[in-house]
């Protein structure tokens, strides 16, 4: 899977291919993880004013930012 496709499930939660559970896994079917459509991030980004990005990824960018000051 490419890294930078982003992929959320039917509770919202949203996750990179690296941090998204494996496809075809118990995880995956359970939570009906998907990847976003080009029109779904264009209304996440109308409605948020920023685009969609993994979760994950954006805590262990404020984790390390955090420690560095």
């Amino acid at each position: 899977m490419n890294r930078n496709m982003l992929l959320w499930n039917e509770a919202g939660r949203i996750a990179c291919s690296e941090h998204a559970p494996f496809r075809g896994s118990d995880t995956w079917c359970v939570e009906r993880w998907r990847p976003i459509r080009v029109c779904e991030r264009v209304d996440f980004e109308a409605e948020m004013g920023r685009g969609p990005t993994c979760e994950t990824c954006e805590a262990i960018k404020r984790r390390v930012t955090e420690a560095a000051s």
